[in-house]
């Protein structure tokens, strides 16, 4: 079965990199077909039903909304309004009994990191915490000095000139991104009467192999109040995008999986789908997992064997497991009610923090997604429940050769979704006893939901600077959390922006 119609320009995958690129393409007059292998649209950042109520893939705090905003208004897509929770953090463990609450109030946050320490070590706690402050607020604005317009629209000569004043600009970030975590903590909290406190304030940054900049970075919005939640949840930017995308003659297919991208003589020539129809595009955006892309869809030569082994060898980041339900409880986190992330560590020695997936020995992260104060339509909050967790665990979550989810992929499941639920009792009582609507996700169902390899939820563990345009296969273009500037909503989105602008630039 052949497909006619030729478009202009092909863009597989329809989460915020794929909706935000083909939205500019076709603002600009480009015929633009969108591809999506599932029903729904959005990937991690879209939302699925279930019980009659839509539910979150996964829960985004976002950094700089108003950048967001300026991207849809761009756009002519309607803007989506945040809310900064307040406190961030609440972290419970790994020392029963003690909270650290990271707050953009630097006397709260102050206060709490002191009742985690003996009396004899609270005056270190007030010198640590304020170079720790001072550090994070450094780090802030010296990324905030990076373009997030590619390199690759920028002159030969501008791009020298960049890589130079970077070198002198940066100077922190380049220092404590290779530094760990544990061991920066070390020096600014030293001493055995500290292990409560690093631990904690350690446990804010869920990455395995964290460094010192992964802290001080999240630190940094932390204090500069530029962390924020979407009213709507994260699937709001995913229902302006989509709308936009159409207003402006963009075509979606949802259910359309892509089995390979076409090429002869080096030139895209389209691609084929699932059900062995092909369609005609001399330019083919691509937003998925770039090993799906590379060893999956493209033929053998469509790019170097050296290239290909760099990227066969590049560590995914972690993936997680999520318990999603409704209560008719409101869970606020505070006497205020103000609702923020709580945290539940295990309780571990400080070094053995993210270095287990057995599910009483994972950190916890309850958000509450929708953070505006009036609850759903039906008087019901929405909980998320989020481990960080790889997707090499218990054979694979106990899950078929396929990742297929078998009865005892299913009972595992639930046992270890159980766990995470009574031990979300701990910091919000009786919560387990009022759960209606659940819905549980795995490693396994990242990998089936987003395509990623692994389910890794941020693409690389590590940022990586991947061309946009591919200089081994004329037409082919890539985007998404796997390209520059990296992961993160507004990055993602901006991906999908540059892309557009290499298209139609001609770059």
């Amino acid at each position: 079965m052949t497909e006619e119609t030729e478009w202009d320009i092909i863009v597989i995958g329809g989460g915020l990199a794929g909706l935000t690129s083909g939205a500019y393409l076709a603002m600009a007059g480009k015929s633009v077909l969108l591809l999506e292998q599932q029903d729904f649209m959005g990937g991690c950042c879209g939302s699925y039903s279930t019980g009659g109520h839509h539910v979150p893939a996964a829960t985004h705090m976002v950094h700089d909304p108003g950048l967001i905003n300026g991207i849809l208004v761009e756009l002519g897509a309607e803007e989506v309004t945040f809310t900064p929770p307040d406190p961030v953090f609440e972290v419970t463990g790994p020392c029963p009994g003690k909270t650290l609450i990271i707050t953009q109030d630097q006397e709260i946050f102050e206060r709490s990191a002191k009742g985690l320490v003996t009396d004899a070590a609270r005056e270190n706690v007030s010198q640590g915490l304020h170079r720790l402050i001072e550090l994070s607020r450094q780090i802030y604005y010296e990324t905030k000095s990076l373009p997030l317009e590619s390199p690759e629209l920028m002159s030969f000569f501008k791009r020298l000139f960049l890589g130079i004043s970077m070198q002198r600009k940066l100077p922190m970030s380049m220092q404590y991104g290779r530094m760990p975590v544990q061991q920066f903590l070390s020096s600014i909290f030293p001493g055995v009467e500290m292990q409560c406190l690093r631990s904690a304030i350690r446990s804010a940054v869920p990455l395995r192999g964290a460094r010192a900049l992964d802290l001080l970075q999240l630190l940094g919005n932390v204090v500069e109040g530029n962390v924020f939640y979407p009213d709507k949840g994260v699937e709001s930017l995913i229902y302006s995008l989509n709308a936009c995308f159409r207003s402006h003659g963009g075509v979606i297919r949802t259910g359309a999986k892509v089995t390979s991208v076409n090429v002869a003589g080096g030139q895209v020539t389209g691609v084929t789908l699932a059900d062995e129809s092909t369609i005609r595009g001399d330019n083919v955006l691509s937003t998925i997992d770039m090993k799906e892309l590379f060893f999956a869809l493209l033929p053998d030569k469509g790019a170097p064997g050296l290239f290909r082994e760099k990227l066969a060898k590049i560590p995914l980041s972690d993936s997680y497991f999520t318990v999603n339900f409704s209560t008719t409880r409101s869970p606020g986190t505070t006497s205020e009610r103000r609702k923020g992330v709580l945290v539940v560590n295990p309780a571990v020695e400080e070094d053995a923090l993210f270095t287990s997936d057995e599910a009483d020995l994972v950190s916890l992260f309850i958000h509450f997604p929708k953070p505006e104060l009036d609850r759903m339509q039906d008087g019901r909050s929405l909980v998320q429940i989020m481990a960080p967790v790889r997707f090499m665990h218990e054979d694979n979550w106990h899950s078929g050769p396929q990742c297929e989810k078998t009865g005892e992929y299913i009972e595992f499941k639930n046992q270890y979704a159980d766990t995470l639920i009574k031990r979300a009792d701990v910091v919000v009582p009786g919560l387990s006893s009022q759960i209606m609507d659940i819905a549980v996700a795995t490693p396994v169902s990242y990998r089936s939901c987003t395509g990623n390899d692994e389910g890794a939820a941020y693409g690389w563990r590590r940022p990586r600077m991947w061309r946009q345009k591919v200089p081994y296969t004329h037409g082919l273009y890539l985007a998404g959390h796997w390209t520059y500037p990296g992961p993160g909503v507004l990055k993602t989105m901006m991906s999908g922006k540059n892309a557009s602008r290499i298209i139609l630039s001609g770059t």
